[in-house]
């Protein structure tokens, strides 16, 4: 196979690869992605900071919160593919770390030093609570896998 031939067989397998992402709904662009991870985050930012701030220390309320946050994506964003999922979950799961952390600021009346310190405390307290705040957040990350359709 000569030269001419092999970049004639990849030009032609570009063009071919180009036109099927372009025609295919069901390819998530750069685009959708970013907004499906930014409106998990807000959402759960935004819902964990009411969960907290209410008290409601019930483990219920987060796998509630991960349900809203998938049919929320799901409306929004009218794509299943895993890649989709996955930054849904890892919205998810940024926004109950931030929700955490934004108490621990709010509690501590914290100035910027104190800031860096609360990363840490945040962290912990979300990896090392209890036995069931963790079960809520893997039950949450995997209503939000299974439902967004």
């Amino acid at each position: 196979m000569g030269f001419k031939e092999d970049m004639e067989r990849r030009k032609q397998q570009k063009e071919a690869r180009d036109y099927f992402r372009q025609n295919n709904d069901q390819i998530a662009n750069t685009t959708d992605l970013i907004k499906v991870f930014v409106m998990a985050t807000l959402l759960s930012t935004v819902g964990g900071m009411i969960i907290i701030s209410i008290n409601m220390m019930s483990y219920l309320f987060y796998v509630l919160l991960a349900y809203g946050i998938a049919y929320g994506v799901a409306k929004f964003v009218d794509k299943s593919t895993t890649t989709v999922k996955v930054m849904a979950i890892v919205g998810y799961l940024i926004g109950i770390y931030l929700s955490i952390l934004f108490n621990f600021t709010v509690q501590m009346q914290s100035i910027a030093g104190v800031f860096v310190i609360d990363f840490g405390v945040a962290l912990v307290t979300m990896l090392q609570g209890n036995l069931f705040s963790l079960l809520s957040y893997v039950i949450g990350a995997a209503c939000i896998y299974f439902f967004i359709q």
